[in-house]
């Protein structure tokens, strides 16, 4: 009895044998048949193969979807490295970095959802940057998830501009600065930055900076129209910047 098991396990092992040898038989004649292609005639017979397996469809679209992909993935990781590279040296901050997970259907354009919350230290008026400026606050921390509300929905902003401290509001799609007078020396190209004077943002947060300033309508000073540093309308992660005596 023992004999036969062997006998059926040397059978086995010797089918095993002569398949893979069939199989490297067959490899060799096609790389072969490949080589004689490629030195007999100007046809490549291992590109066109190669394009029909990995290049871009010509009769379903122009543009790949692991093209579109790979994009996507390169463009996430540049943005996260450089969330994670910030060094805010802040005494009085520590940062929390968060990934946005959503948004708020009843107010799209003005909020957003985080991964984080309570348990990991965020409370309710924590201000959101992100590497290229301010972002907002947050208004409400659930265990887990926090909602933040965008710079444009949160109020009048403490800032400053040329070491000179004013107000940043918001109206009809434009963040503007008023009260601008000659011996401010306010001019475009100016950055707009957080003076420390609110509870919430910290000093010398970017916010963005002066592209236009023009005449009252009281013809009293000026305005100064300002573009923030983010896209507010694009974003991936964030850092919540948290009072460490809180």
């Amino acid at each position: 009895m023992g004999k036969l098991i062997i006998g059926d396990i040397m059978k086995k092992k010797k089918k095993k044998n002569m398949y893979k040898s069939k199989i490297i038989i067959l490899l060799l004649f096609f790389l072969l048949i490949f080589s004689y292609f490629e030195l007999t005639s100007d046809i490549r017979l291992g590109n066109i193969l190669s394009d029909i397996i990995f290049s871009k469809s010509k009769y379903v679209t122009n543009y790949s979807l692991l093209d579109t992909l790979e994009s996507e993935i390169i463009s996430e990781n540049e943005e996260l490295k450089s969330v994670l590279e910030i060094d805010y040296s802040l005494t009085d901050f520590r940062s929390i970095n968060a990934s946005i997970i959503g948004r708020n259907n009843l107010y799209y354009l003005d909020e957003l959802i985080i991964n984080k919350g309570k348990i990991d230290g965020i409370t309710d008026g924590c201000a959101v940057v992100n590497e290229k400026g301010v972002i907002g606050k947050v208004i409400n921390t659930g265990l887990n998830i926090s909602r933040v509300r965008l710079i444009n929905s949160i109020g009048n902003i403490s800032i400053s501009v040329n070491n000179k401290n004013k107000i940043l509001e918001f109206k009809n799609g434009i963040f503007y600065i008023r009260g601008i007078n000659k011996k401010d020396d306010i001019k475009v190209g100016d950055l707009v930055v957080t003076n420390g004077l609110s509870n919430v943002f910290p000093k010398g947060l970017l916010i963005g900076s002066i592209f236009e300033i023009e005449n009252e309508k009281s013809g009293v000073g000026y305005m100064a129209k300002v573009n923030l540093s983010s896209n507010i309308d694009n974003l991936r992660f964030v850092v919540v910047l948290k009072r460490k005596d809180k």
